[in-house]
């Protein structure tokens, strides 16, 4: 069974009014309009917000960064995809099944063609750092999960600041971080993230420190940024037991198979193809 709360942010009200109409009054608009302004002017064809990448559920670090980056040549969930598909991009984002019919394979995404994209930097160094942590390669998804402040995808950080109270306090005070993250850290990517926490120390009781993000050029490790004692206080922290007393709305819908995912790929290539022709 899978969280209610995945689908309440990929079909967010706000993004799905927007689409419709736009409203300029609204906090939202700016990061929905984006997309507009980039070439998705059917409905059907913009990306969906995107709530998390990994198993949120029982992953112990979480890294928030603040909102996904865009890229229209990716094979990305959108409203002509079922639930099921949409969940399993969320959820299994990182899951292994070849380079073919991985969503993520690598670090690098799968492309409408088919093929892959260049490698993501940001997941490249995001897996460092959880590797870092862990003293053993970090098996993304598993071992860490991804999230952002601001759901909705631009580039540059376009529309984060006039939509992060509203994201913010719909999905992250008190719905993800305290009712459904298993994580026992919390790692804040860049300096949009630190201000946001005002630079605190724990978030909703979570332990949590903050790292300058990938692009930034500045040193990013974690012992470029904290003392051997700060970061073995945090490995102990990772390897104690959550007290955790999870209530969480499920949906009904259940993943896909490993089959079923790689005939839906097969099949949303294909007709991309098609429609090019």
């Amino acid at each position: 069974m899978l969280p209610q709360l995945l689908f309440d942010i990929a079909k967010c009200k706000n993004f799905l009014s927007l689409i419709l109409v736009t409203q300029n009054n609204h906090p939202c608009n700016k990061i929905v309009d984006f997309q507009r302004a980039n070439g998705s002017v059917n409905l059907i064809d913009f990306q969906l917000p995107e709530p998390w990448s990994g198993d949120i559920i029982n992953a112990p670090i979480l890294f928030i960064s603040s909102n996904p980056g865009f890229s229209d040549l990716e094979l990305y969930p959108t409203l002509k995809w079922p639930d099921p598909m949409i969940a399993d991009f969320f959820m299994n984002r990182f899951k292994d099944r070849g380079i073919k019919y991985s969503w993520v394979y690598n670090s690098t995404i799968l492309l409408k063609n088919g093929k892959r994209g260049k490698s993501v930097h940001y997941w490249t160094s995001v897996k460092n750092r959880a590797t870092e942590l862990l003293g053993r390669t970090a098996i993304p998804g598993a071992d860490y999960c991804n999230t952002e402040l601001v759901h909705c995808k631009s580039s540059g950080e376009i529309g984060v600041r006039d939509a992060l109270p509203e994201c913010t306090n719909r999905f992250l005070d008190g719905s993800m971080v305290t009712g459904l993250s298993g994580a026992k850290i919390i790692i804040g990517i860049g300096d949009f993230v630190r201000k946001y926490f005002n630079n605190s120390n724990s978030c909703f009781g979570i332990p949590i420190i903050y790292l300058p993000h990938p692009a930034a050029g500045k040193p990013k490790t974690l012992k470029n940024n904290y003392g051997e004692d700060e970061i073995r206080n945090l490995r102990e922290t990772l390897l104690k037991e959550k007290k955790r007393n999870l209530k969480i709305p499920y949906s009904d819908i259940k993943l896909p198979s490993d089959e079923e995912v790689k005939a839906f790929i097969e099949s949303q290539i294909l007709a991309l193809q098609n429609s090019n022709l």
